[in-house]
């Protein structure tokens, strides 16, 4: 039985640059992983947070 796996992402404005949106993976509330780039829209950044996601849950899920 696979269980769920306990990442989640939050995709927030730039603090550095108006306009503009850089994305978090958290595991628990703790962050894991985050966007080195930022993106035009807060959708690209979903975009990107969720291929480093399923890359994460892959190897997550092989471990388990």
């Amino acid at each position: 039985m696979l269980k769920e796996h306990r990442f989640t992402i939050e995709v927030e404005p730039d603090l550095l640059r108006v306009g503009r949106f850089r994305w978090r993976l958290c595991e628990f509330g703790q962050v894991r992983d985050q966007s080195q780039a930022s993106f035009a829209t807060k959708s690209e950044a979903q975009v990107a947070a969720t291929k480093v996601l399923d890359k994460r849950v892959e190897r997550w899920r092989a471990a388990n």
